[in-house]
C-alpha cells in the first residue's frame, strides 16, 4: 500500500512539474511580441500575463523573476530542438555531424525571433544578470552533447563543452545579424575547423613535450650509477 501511495505521489509530482513547465512555455511564447517592445524585462512578461487574462501568472510561474525566465527559455529551445530532430537517426551519424545539426537547428529556431534572442543577450550582458550567461550556456551545451551521445565524465567532459560553448556563442552572435542561413552554417563550420586545428596542435605539443621529457629522463637514468 505504501509503495502504491509513493508511486502515486511521484506521478502527481511529475504531472504537476510537467503542467508547470507547459504554463511557463505558454507565457514565454506570449511574451515574445512584448519583448520586442520592452526588451527582456518584467514589464514584457507582466504584459503577456495580462494579455492571457492572468495578471499574477508571471510571479506564480517564475518566483525568482527574470533569472527563471532565462533558464526556462533555454529549456524551451532544448525541447524544440528535440522535437524538430525527433525523426533523425542520430545513431547512424558521426559526432561532428550530430553537433553541427544540433547547433544549427537551435540557432535557426532563435533566428525566427531575432528580437527576442537579441533582447536576451542584452539582458544577460548587464551587471545584475551577468551570472546567468554561463548558466544558460552550460545548460545549452550540456543538452547538445547529451543528445549527441556523449557520456564522458573525465577531463574531456569540460574540454568538449568549453570549446563548443565558445563556437556556439560566436555563431549565435553572428547569426543575429543580417547573415543568411548558408553563411551562418559556413561561419560555424569554419569556427569548428579552426578550434579543432588549435586543439590538435595543443595535443601534438603535449605529445612532443611528453616524448622529449621521456627521452631526457631515459638519458639521465643511463648516466646514473
Amino acid at each position: 500500500m505504501k509503495n502504491t501511495l509513493h508511486h502515486n505521489e511521484q506521478f502527481h509530482d511529475t504531472g504537476h512539474a510537467r503542467d508547470h513547465q507547459h504554463h511557463q512555455e505558454a507565457l514565454l511564447k506570449a511574451a515574445f511580441p512584448f519583448i520586442d517592445t520592452h526588451g527582456w524585462s518584467e514589464t514584457a512578461f507582466l504584459d503577456a500575463a495580462n494579455a492571457l487574462g492572468e495578471p499574477a501568472l508571471y510571479y506564480h510561474l517564475f518566483p525568482q523573476g527574470l533569472p527563471d525566465t532565462i533558464l526556462a527559455y533555454g529549456t524551451l529551445l532544448d525541447q524544440q530542438v528535440d522535437e524538430k530532430l525527433s525523426h533523425i537517426p542520430f545513431e547512424a551519424m558521426g559526432t561532428t555531424e550530430k553537433i553541427t545539426l544540433l547547433v544549427l537547428t537551435r540557432i535557426q529556431l532563435q533566428r525566427r525571433h531575432k528580437g527576442v534572442a537579441r533582447a536576451l543577450m542584452k539582458k544577460i550582458a548587464t551587471p545584475r544578470m551577468l551570472i546567468m550567461a554561463p548558466q544558460l550556456l552550460t545548460q545549452t551545451i550540456n543538452h547538445m552533447w547529451y543528445r549527441a551521445g556523449d557520456r564522458a565524465t573525465d577531463f574531456n567532459y569540460y574540454t568538449k563543452r568549453g570549446l563548443l560553448g565558445v563556437i556556439y556563442a560566436d555563431t549565435l552572435v553572428y547569426s543575429l545579424t543580417d547573415a543568411t542561413d548558408q553563411s551562418v552554417e559556413q561561419f560555424f563550420k569554419k569556427q569548428l575547423r579552426t578550434v579543432f586545428k588549435g586543439t590538435t596542435a595543443v595535443k601534438t605539443g603535449f605529445k612532443m613535450a611528453e616524448s622529449m621529457a621521456k627521452t631526457a629522463l631515459d638519458a639521465l637514468k643511463s648516466r646514473l650509477p
